[in-house]
């Protein structure tokens, strides 16, 4: 399999694009169509619906998709690994959550540097559901996540407990109280994070616990 040409077809499919993706990949239109035409043909299955709206896959373009990632990243590993071995330097790639990477995480990288000059860091932040599955894909090594220990099931992975993190309710309501009830929290306007987030699942899994719902708050989608 051409793998300039999966490669095409990934960022093509990530993008929703095929002008954005030839721009991204250096190419021109017509070229980035053939690229995608080729792999169709060498795998003998129509990838791709293509319309005015974007690209729309396919179910064996599917299918290529989850196994492009993988094998793309497995490239990607590849080729960092042989410039390592060219360089003085270590790597460390980290993923965390975005309550930690965004606030907690870069001290302790400071201070973990100054004793360790000869590791080049690479820290990605992103929501606890990708950074597991980056663990999985192996294009880091090590992932921070908040809470949702039950999102590791079947993805074999070890996990371990590094510290707690209280969750605070923050309201910007005249309502001064060390503690409310849980009627009075399910008609507060809550904002939530995004689905993936490891902090949005720890809330949900802890009310699911004394029976409420995300259906029974308000605002929460």
């Amino acid at each position: 399999m051409n793998l300039q040409y999966l490669k095409a077809f990934f960022v093509t499919v990530k993008l929703n694009s095929i002008s954005k993706a030839a721009k991204v990949l250096h190419l021109t239109q017509p070229g980035l169509s053939m690229q995608l035409q080729s792999l169709e043909k060498e795998l003998q299955a129509s990838l791709l619906n293509r319309s005015n709206k974007g690209v729309e896959l396919t179910e064996a373009g599917k299918i290529v998709f989850d196994y492009a990632n993988t094998i793309l990243s497995l490239q990607e590993n590849i080729e960092r690994d042989l410039t390592n071995l060219t360089t003085d330097k270590k790597q460390l790639l980290i993923g965390s959550c975005k309550a930690v990477g965004e606030y907690a995480l870069p001290c302790s990288i400071y201070i973990y540097k100054q004793d360790n000059k000869d590791v080049n860091i690479n820290l990605e932040i992103t929501n606890t559901n990708d950074v597991l599955e980056n663990l999985v894909d192996r294009t880091i090594n090590i992932g921070i996540i908040h809470g949702c220990l039950n999102c590791i099931d079947g993805k074999n992975l070890v996990t371990e407990k590094v510290t707690s993190n209280p969750l605070v309710l923050v309201t910007s309501l005249p309502l001064m109280k060390n503690s409310i009830s849980l009627t009075e929290l399910k008609h507060l306007p809550l904002i939530f994070r995004e689905d993936g987030s490891g902090t949005r699942q720890c809330i949900l899994d802890t009310l699911e616990g004394h029976g409420v719902i995300l259906d029974d708050l308000r605002g929460c989608k």
